[in-house]
């Protein structure tokens, strides 16, 4: 992974490791999330639009449906491999959220979906999606809202309890916390604050197994699973998982997101 510092190749080698299987069974549950982000942002036709932490490609395929012009940057190669074999019609690139390849005002929309929380310095990532955006553009990122209110976190607090001394930070929950996710855009000089909302969104599995590849398919899992080991923290995620099993025998988590949007300024704004 040439280019990249040594933070962001060790996630661009995590998230690797499961790509196939994040992109089969996670990244379908995405659709809405994608869909409000991209509207957050005012993707429409003709609009260029990066997606920072694009994975296997899904949000820019509804780009480009909208008729935009997408183009995607993930950290793991397999990820993006993914990307540019199934999303034919956009542009992907290996890159990290932190330090962007991209030249200065090079789109008019910026996306980052559930990606920023995996940065190493996350006002600096803030200022690069300020920085690839034209004035007027328009930056919008969503992350996970309160972990009380995701089933989300309850695979999360199943993992961390694991630890004899749980590791710092959030982790996908990391920008739960609405007050700091507020601060984070506000200290970005380049971004005028918008809008903030919150919404729940489902994800499906038809079957326990399937839900279980997903959940382990993810980066932050597998580096648990180097840890810890993986069955060890397999059989975590399965515990956890039981009680959204549906009578049917799918299963549900029900997850809470929030998206905010802001203005790309210069001059005098």
């Amino acid at each position: 992974m040439d280019g990249l510092s040594k933070e962001a190749s060790k996630q661009g080698e995590l998230w690797g490791r499961g790509a196939r299987e994040y992109a089969a069974f996670q990244e379908p549950s995405f659709a809405e999330l994608w869909s409000a982000t991209l509207d957050a942002a005012r993707v429409e036709v003709g609009v260029r639009v990066l997606d920072a932490g694009c994975g296997a490609g899904g949000a820019c395929a509804l780009a480009l449906a909208r008729g935009a012009i997408a183009t995607g940057v993930d950290a793991a190669d397999e990820m993006i491999a993914i990307a540019r074999a199934r999303v034919a019609g956009a542009q992907f690139r290996i890159g990290e959220i932190d330090e962007l390849p991209f030249a200065d005002c090079e789109f008019e929309a910026v996306v980052a979906v559930n990606a920023l929380q995996t940065a190493v310095r996350p006002d600096r990532a803030v200022s690069e999606l300020a920085r690839v955006c034209r004035v007027g553009g328009r930056v919008a990122i969503a992350a996970f809202a309160d972990p009380a209110a995701s089933d989300m976190g309850r695979v999360f607090r199943a993992i961390r309890g694991l630890f004899e001394r749980p590791p710092a930070g959030g982790g996908p929950f990391a920008l739960s916390d609405e007050a700091s996710f507020r601060a984070l855009i506000d200290r970005a000089d380049a971004l005028r604050f918008e809008s903030m909302s919150d919404a729940a969104y489902a994800y499906r599995y038809p079957d326990m197994e399937t839900a279980l590849r997903g959940m382990m398919s993810a980066g932050g899992t597998w580096r648990a699973a180097e840890i810890l080991g993986e069955d060890r923290v397999r059989d975590a995620v399965r515990v956890a998982l039981e009680g959204l099993r549906q009578p049917d025998g799918t299963v549900r988590m029900t997850n809470r997101f929030r998206i905010v949007a802001a203005r790309r300024v210069g001059g005098s704004d």
